[in-house]
């Protein structure tokens, strides 16, 4: 089954860090990704933007607005994601208590299969 790992992150950790200050993060970001790859379990992965730069579009009785930034106004937003196949949600946590970050967190969901 397929699993999406949200990583929901304070970006304002990030915003002010040079390149190569950065760099450490991306590094193990990526051992993390070559990780999920060397076992079969990587389907896809992003990182996102700063959700400053966010665009959101509601709709309220189908008519639609555009407003600047992330749709929730809360301190944390999604910094990235992961798309993996997992044999259970058990497994797929234990992908997600590996993702080499300091704060933040990582929301588990199961997508639903096309039939």
């Amino acid at each position: 089954m397929k699993y999406i790992l949200q990583m929901i992150v304070d970006e304002s950790s990030w915003q002010n860090l040079s390149p190569e200050e950065m760099q450490p993060m991306i590094d193990a970001m990526e051992g993390f990704n070559d990780e999920l790859r060397a076992a079969g379990a990587w389907v896809s992965g992003e990182g996102l933007d700063y959700s400053s730069d966010a665009k959101t579009v509601r709709v309220s009785d189908g008519n639609r607005t555009v407003t600047d930034g992330p749709y929730g106004s809360g301190k944390e937003q999604l910094g990235g994601l992961w798309i993996i196949e997992a044999e259970n949600m058990d497994d797929a946590v234990g992908w997600a208590q590996r993702v080499p970050m300091a704060n933040g967190s990582i929301e588990v969901r199961g997508l639903i299969p096309e039939e």
